[in-house]
């Protein structure tokens, strides 16, 4: 990664709170003191790290990522790319501004955890189908143009006046599949 190289040689640090979605995936991340590449001392600075961070930019080098599953640390470290990017674009446009804090990511992790469905689903419909297709088209043509990432937010679209299609949060926007995209009546 270009980007998470030159914050390693500034020696500094993305600030995942900028994006949702990096905030939601990657947390804080964590710097890594230098020290000669293939050392005990770069491990051990690693490590230190990882305790409280699940990805650690290690000065004068690159990043790591640690994960659940390889595609749990790839998603991280593309979300982590993205925001580097789109703060260091900010920053040549003249600032960047915090959209969330780590409370509004509690908040927010609390507030979907008591999300429940309050109305009874009504029949699948061939429009509805129509639509979740159109809709994993359209999610998968703005991931194959790097127009999102692969967990980018959730993409929706309106089925009635009053109910809609979106997909899920932090979801493989290259490989999402129709039956990911739920239902949500309003």
């Amino acid at each position: 990664s270009q980007t998470l190289v030159a914050f390693s040689v500034a020696n500094q640090l993305p600030n995942t709170y900028s994006l949702s979605q990096a905030a939601f995936l990657c947390g804080s991340v964590g710097l890594a003191p230098y020290a000669m590449p293939g050392t005990d001392a770069l491990a051990e600075s690693i490590v230190e790290k990882i305790k409280t961070h699940d990805c650690v930019i290690m000065a004068n080098h690159g990043v790591v990522v640690v994960g659940v599953t390889m595609i749990e640390c790839y998603q991280k470290f593309e979300a982590l790319e993205f925001c580097s990017r789109a703060e260091i674009r900010a920053r040549i446009l003249g600032g960047q501004k915090l959209l969330l804090s780590p409370e509004d990511m509690t908040a927010q992790a609390q507030a979907l955890s008591t999300i429940t469905e309050g109305t009874k689903r009504p029949m699948v419909t061939p429009t509805e189908c129509d639509r979740r297709a159109s809709l994993v088209k359209f999610v998968r043509r703005l991931y194959d143009q790097g127009l999102v990432h692969s967990t980018s937010g959730a993409m929706s679209c309106r089925l009635t006046r009053k109910s809609f299609l979106i997909t899920p949060s932090a979801v493989d926007r290259r490989s999402i599949q129709l039956e990911a995209v739920s239902y949500t009546h309003l």
